[in-house]
């Protein structure tokens, strides 16, 4: 009895509340629609983005170069040579890919968007802050909004700024 109530509640609030919820499926075919052949898709939201973009990483990895880039931004807080070295490598990508080829998914608790505007924020991820160095945020002009729940956005930006 306890299992059945439990589920009609959380069926009740996904259907009739007015906020958008974490819902697999839509994210993974809004993302995966809006990919383009030359376009990097960008994960900064976790294990969760991770999980549901794994196919694409055994597809990748098999080497099959019709798939999309993936790139991971995940690091492990108190891991100051790992943060280091995942920070160096983010810069290091933003200076080869064009900012309007990707597509960054992003944990809403990162970003900033009341310090700019709704097309302009600030993302800066916990996992790539440590203490003795500089904190690390990008800044981004959205071009387009792919996907936004409560707990995650994907974007395509048109600049960044680091």
């Amino acid at each position: 009895m306890f299992v059945l109530t439990h589920s009609i509640i959380h069926t009740a609030k996904f259907l009739f509340s007015s906020e958008k919820y974490y819902f697999a499926t839509s994210t993974y075919s809004h993302v995966s629609e809006s990919l383009k052949p030359d376009d990097t898709l960008i994960l900064c939201g976790g294990d969760r983005q991770t999980a549901l973009f794994y196919n694409m990483f055994v597809t990748k990895y098999r080497s099959d170069l019709r798939t999309n880039d993936i790139f991971v931004v995940n690091a492990i807080r108190g891991q100051t040579v790992e943060i280091k070295r995942l920070r160096k490598t983010l810069l290091n990508k933003l200076g080869t890919i064009s900012f309007d080829k990707t597509i960054w998914g992003l944990q809403k608790t990162d970003v900033n968007k009341h310090a700019l505007s709704d097309m302009m924020f600030k993302w800066q991820s916990a996992n790539l802050q440590t203490q003795g160095m500089a904190p690390f945020y990008l800044t981004f002009k959205v071009k387009e909004v792919i996907y936004d729940d409560n707990e995650q956005i994907f974007i395509r930006p048109d600049t960044i700024t680091f």
